[in-house]
């Protein structure tokens, strides 16, 4: 999944107790408690403020895009479509890439 079932969205943050229920759960609790992996949410954050009206959702597909792939995200809602859509407004930097980049070295299970 090019937005991590979620957790490159931020949606789900070691501060958001509301985690999804089964292996999921489970999963994301793994992730959320490595540093590592809490890095690279603020790495997105930090992207995300630097493009007006962006999220890191945006931010995680438009790095996808940078990397020559063609990144298909799923959507429930309608403001989710729009924000994966806003990952096409903008071009990341090589500074962002580079920072991203970075941010996921550490994360070999991480697949992106």
């Amino acid at each position: 999944s090019p937005l991590g079932l979620g957790l490159l969205t931020n949606k789900y943050t070691r501060d958001n107790a509301r985690l999804p229920k089964g292996p999921r759960k489970t999963l994301f609790q793994t992730y959320l408690a490595d540093d590592r992996f809490v890095r690279l949410q603020t790495t997105l954050d930090d992207v995300a403020a630097r493009h007006a009206g962006s999220t890191p959702a945006a931010v995680a597909l438009s790095w996808c895009r940078a990397k020559g792939t063609v990144p298909i995200a799923g959507a429930r809602t309608l403001a989710q479509a729009k924000q994966n859509l806003a990952a096409l407004d903008f071009d990341l930097a090589p500074d962002e890439l580079a920072a991203l980049d970075r941010a996921a070295d550490p994360l070999p299970w991480l697949g992106i």
